[in-house]
């Protein structure tokens, strides 16, 4: 199963339909890994939502996973900055 969702079991959550990730392209709320995009740097899938596969804007980018990507992506400060 390629979708992103927590355990069914688990009851911890209100919304158990929301996702867990985003697009890598556009940043939407999605949850599932489609059309097999890969990290240009650790071939890792990563999420690519149907809208940016529909219009190829997960091919004008350089699709680099949140892991190869480091805290900049994130939202975390560059430890080296500080």
């Amino acid at each position: 199963d390629d979708d992103l969702h927590d355990d069914p079991g688990d009851d911890d959550d209100d919304d158990e339909s929301a996702p867990l990730s985003a697009c890598l392209v556009c940043d939407r709320p999605w949850d599932a890994y489609r059309g097999k995009r890969r990290c240009s740097r650790c071939r890792t899938l990563v999420v690519v939502c149907d809208s940016c596969l529909d219009t190829g804007a997960d091919r004008r980018v350089d699709l680099v996973c949140d892991l190869c990507e480091g805290p900049l992506r994130s939202g975390r400060s560059d430890p080296e900055t500080e």
